[in-house]
């Protein structure tokens, strides 16, 4: 359709107001592990049968990958396009489709975000909605959220890198590690560093076979826990906190703040990776949106200046 030059505000906003279209088609996607299985050509019917799923409803979505760009189409036959084999292909080295997942499952909880702003408070605490009632516990969501993680910090270590200073530093605490991606680049890069890498259990878990995976076991130890309730260790030399305080209220972002300065060596440093907002309250643009994402999918309060979290 032609827009008149004068209404293109009006389809800027019309791309804001479907941007849930391509979001769910691409979204659902991935859950099948459409992509995994589209590295050579397939018809619609072969994919349906290998999926399990409506050949007819599936042709469609195809359809509409392709239009997307994420898929190519030669006569009835699908495959991926460049970035979809490059990045959403299950076994390949730069797979994505983890943090993707994980995305989708926060879904519910955006489609409640209109009763959220209205009252202040989640509607219900459905398991199914809602981040902390999962049984955060449904082993495979927590996995497809640390393996996510995992890609977000390994495409991120390099300027990390290039910004930190860790020459003088000898062991190193990454609280609330994860899958340990920085404290095992910080290692590799730094010969005399020693790392500790603490989490809950099943991060912890997935840590140690990133380890193992990596050759730094006699460098890196992990230590499972919760660090709002267990000892994290003392006497490291630096403190590293990556993107765990927007999970936390403003009073346990202290707490921990505070817990962590503690178990610092005189002179230590510590350093804080997260979503703050600047003075404004609206800049950076990806920490306004991921105040919004907090906000509809845990009872938390998400993203906020650094002196709320006890940093100024």
């Amino acid at each position: 359709m032609m827009i008149n030059e004068s209404h293109k505000g009006f389809e800027e906003l019309m791309q804001w107001a479907r941007g849930f279209q391509t979001a769910k088609i691409f979204l659902v996607a991935c859950d099948l592990e459409v992509f995994s299985h589209l590295t050579f050509p397939a018809t619609a019917l072969d994919l349906a049968e290998r999926l399990q799923v409506n050949a007819r409803s599936l042709e469609m979505v195809l359809n509409a990958l392709t239009a997307m760009g994420l898929l190519q189409k030669d006569g009835e036959a699908f495959r991926n396009g460049e970035l979809a084999e490059q990045y959403l292909v299950a076994g390949h080295e730069n797979y994505r489709g983890a943090i993707f997942k994980h995305l989708h499952h926060t879904w519910e909880g955006w489609s409640d975000l209109g009763p959220v702003v209205a009252t202040g408070r989640p509607r219900d605490i459905d398991p199914a909605r809602w981040v902390e009632a999962h049984d955060e516990a449904r082993d495979e969501e927590i996995e497809d959220f640390i393996r996510g993680m995992e890609a977000v910090a390994r495409d991120q270590v390099a300027a990390v890198l290039a910004q930190l200073d860790l020459a003088d530093v000898n062991h190193l605490l990454d609280l609330g590690g994860g899958p340990g991606t920085y404290a095992i680049n910080f290692v590799k890069h730094y010969p005399q560093l020693r790392a500790t890498i603490f989490d809950l259990p099943l991060p912890i878990s997935i840590a140690q076979e990133n380890i193992r995976r990596h050759g730094v076991g006699d460098r890196v130890q992990t230590l499972a826990g919760n660090f709002l309730n267990d000892e994290i260790g003392q006497n490291y030399d630096f403190i590293w906190m990556a993107n765990i305080l927007h999970s936390h209220s403003d009073a346990q972002s202290q707490f921990l703040i505070r817990k962590a300065a503690g178990a610092l060596v005189p002179g230590g440093r510590l350093a804080v990776v997260d979503f703050f907002l600047n003075d404004d309250g609206y800049t950076p643009m990806s920490a306004a949106l991921f105040g919004v994402h907090m906000l509809a999918v845990t009872l938390r309060k998400a993203t906020f200046p650094p002196l709320m979290a006890g940093l100024r």
